[in-house]
């Protein structure tokens, strides 16, 4: 079989139009990097390892120390911001590079009667064995010189013991 010029040049307008056409896609859904700030609403302080994600995707990133991040979205998308004990907040991505200041607003959840264990938590009711409390105010009452000090003889299965008469030591507890 034998190609002919007119089907040769249809081949190359094809190509053409493909070429084209990936890149009037790739133009449209151009990710750009956009980068933000996450505060907190009492304090206006930046909040460290808040979770940044866009959203119905598995791309996101965490704040730094001062409360910033930079994640590439392309305009239009969704942002979620989220931690534990806030609020989430939903961002839409316009065309600017920075969004700004986000102020998360602490959701201020009841744990009141919960107790925390090494391996999880359990409602209070729910705990069968012995459990202690020594509060902040018993141990800032304490004349001992270190927090593990002052929770020897409170605490019910806590034993502290010293390394020696040298008061630069620190005590160990099990």
């Amino acid at each position: 079989m034998r190609r002919t010029k007119s089907d040769s040049q249809l081949f190359h307008r094809k190509l053409l139009l493909l070429f084209i056409g990936i890149a009037i896609s790739t133009f449209c859904f151009a990710q750009q990097n956009v980068s933000g700030r996450v505060t907190d609403s009492t304090s206006n302080q930046g909040l460290a390892n808040i979770s940044v994600v866009v959203k119905g995707t598995t791309r996101g990133t965490t704040t730094n120390a001062n409360g910033e991040f930079r994640i590439a979205a392309a305009e239009g998308e969704v942002l979620v911001i989220s931690a534990v004990n806030y609020l989430p907040y939903e961002l839409t991505v316009g065309n600017e590079a920075v969004l700004g200041t986000v102020i998360l607003i602490s959701s201020n959840p009841q744990l009141n009667e919960v107790v925390v264990i090494g391996y999880g938590q359990r409602q209070r009711k729910d705990v069968t064995g012995a459990v202690s409390q020594v509060g902040a105010k018993e141990i800032s009452k304490s004349t001992a010189i270190s927090p593990e000090l002052a929770l020897q003889g409170r605490a019910s299965g806590v034993f502290v013991s010293s390394q020696g008469g040298d008061p630069s030591q620190e005590p160990q507890s099990e």
